[in-house]
């Protein structure tokens, strides 16, 4: 899979640079804006990306009704990474539901898919926002799936789809990474 580092562009230079990562026609096309924004038209959102992240486009979109909850290391999912050894991923993906789904009838299914892909359920949600829209947050301790690492979860739904943008991190590293994920999706834009 091919990957993007994205970077500010340099002072006082006039910056008309759209660089265009194709994966294959049926693959969605990331683009990175002037300001270090990430643009998905997969999934119709973009966010601005820390400086030397790299950036891995969904190779596919994620399958509608799909039983499983997106990992971090999921195809489907937009990924980011820090060039750090010691942070994990920021994932996004998004299905597409009936138009007018509420976010009730969206995060409800999320302890089930957490609970048929890593063997646990998380605790009740607490309620934030994403671009607007009431977001539901589940924490997922490293327990679940013993995998070792922990994750946050935003479940919302936005324009027929039900979105998951998540980070996956080592326990160790949670406060610093969350800090990071805030500032992220601060950032994060619906483009339809």
């Amino acid at each position: 899979m091919e990957s993007l580092a994205v970077r500010p562009p340099s002072p006082g230079a006039a910056v008309a640079l759209v660089v265009l990562v194709a994966l294959s026609a049926a693959t969605a096309v990331g683009a990175r804006g002037d300001g270090g924004r990430f643009t998905s038209t997969r999934y119709g959102y973009s966010l601005t990306v820390p400086a030397g992240w790299v950036v891995h486009p969904s190779a596919a979109p994620r399958p509608v009704n799909s039983p499983y909850f997106p990992l971090g290391d999921d195809p489907a999912a937009d990924r980011f990474n820090s060039q750090g050894s010691d942070f994990g991923t920021i994932a996004v993906t998004a299905t597409r539901v009936r138009p007018g789904l509420s976010l009730n009838a969206w995060s409800g299914g999320t302890p089930k898919r957490l609970l048929i892909s890593l063997g646990c359920k998380p605790k009740a949600p607490t309620s934030g926002k994403v671009d607007g829209e009431p977001a539901a947050i589940f924490i997922v301790p490293p327990s679940c799936g013993h995998t070792g690492y922990a994750s946050i979860d935003y479940a919302f739904a936005h324009g027929g789809y039900g979105y998951d943008v998540q980070m996956v991190s080592l326990p160790a590293y949670q406060a610093r990474d969350r800090a990071i994920f805030e500032r992220l999706l601060k950032s994060f834009r619906f483009t339809r």
